[in-house]
Formats: structure tokens, sequence, C-alpha cells
């Protein structure tokens, strides 16, 4: 989606589209993703119980985004970089998170962390745009092009996760169910 956005723009929206509509919805995608990433770390910080460090330091760097998207606006006066900068914000906002959470709970590895979601997630991410964006640079713009590229990308994204994104024991568990609904139909 976010490779042929302005295609997708142009369908829902003909010819009257915003300026910088494509670049925020490529930042609040992006935004999203980052968020997502932080939804188990606030789990498990609820958990425990010991949430006032975690919602404070959370809250205060929510606050200072609006402070530094007012001074960003005043030194480049464009729209985009009021999304850019708090998307920086919420990138600090997980990393002071991650630390709370090791402040929390002992046992929690940040290196295992990141070697076993962020790394792979970041590998995914980048391994399945290859050939998508070889079908966008390929074809001319139209619908066979956003097709081929949803196409693409959906069988990408999938080889991506399965090759690098899962490890072997989630690989086995898939094994499994696949083996499993494959007995089921016969």
């Amino acid at each position: 989606v976010l490779i042929e956005i302005d295609y997708i723009l142009h369908i829902w929206l003909g010819d009257n589209i915003p300026q910088y509509t494509s670049i925020f919805v490529v930042i609040i995608v992006l935004n999203s993703f980052i968020n997502n990433l932080n939804a188990a770390i606030s789990g498990i910080v609820h958990a425990t119980g010991k949430m006032k460090v975690y919602q404070l330091s959370g809250g205060s760097i929510s606050f200072l985004s609006v402070i530094f998207v007012y001074v960003a606006m005043l030194i480049w006066n464009i729209p985009s970089i009021a999304l850019i900068v708090v998307l920086g914000l919420d990138i600090i906002r997980q990393i002071v998170a991650l630390i709370v959470l090791k402040s929390l709970v002992k046992k929690f590895s940040m290196s295992l962390y990141f070697r076993e979601v962020i790394l792979p997630v970041i590998s995914v991410a980048l391994l399945s745009l290859i050939f998508p964006l070889q079908a966008h640079n390929l074809i001319d713009e139209g619908f066979l092009r956003l097709s081929v590229v949803l196409i693409v990308s959906t069988i990408s994204i999938l080889l991506s996760i399965y090759t690098v994104g899962l490890n072997n024991n989630e690989k086995n568990i898939i094994a499994q169910m696949t083996n499993s609904i494959i007995k089921r139909k016969k």
C-alpha cells in the first residue's frame, strides 16, 4: 500500500489530492508500526503493577512532542515535519519504555529483545520491499501495477516472515498446523 500510495489516493480522491497527503499516510503507517511494538512492552509493565514510571516517562515524551512540533514548525514550516517529529519521539519513547521495563523486570534482556524482536521485524520489512519495489519500477502506473505490487508484496511478506521472521520453533508449529489441515481435508 505504501509503495502504491499515490495511485491509491488517486483512485480514492481523483485529482483533488491535498498536498502532503501521501507523505502523511506513509509517516502515520510507520508510526503505527512503531507503536505496535510498544504494545507488548506496555502489557508486561502493566502486569508488574508498577506503571508510574512507565506512564510518567511516556506521558512526558508525548507532552514534549507538542513543544518539539511547535519549534520544528517555526523553523521549517513544512506540515509533514510535525509527523516526522512525532515519529522520532515515538521511537525515543519505545527506547525509554525498554529501559523502564528493564528496571522493573530484572530478567528482561534488551539485547535478546533486539535480537529476537526488533531485528527480525526490520529484516522482514526490508526484505519484503525488494520485489514489490522492482515490480513498481518496471510497470507503468495503473491498476495492473497496483495488482501486481499487491500480489508480489503479499508473497514477499509471507516468504520474508517465514525465512527470517520466524525461529525454528515457530516454523515447526506452522508445519504441524499445515499437516493437520492437510490431513483433515483428505
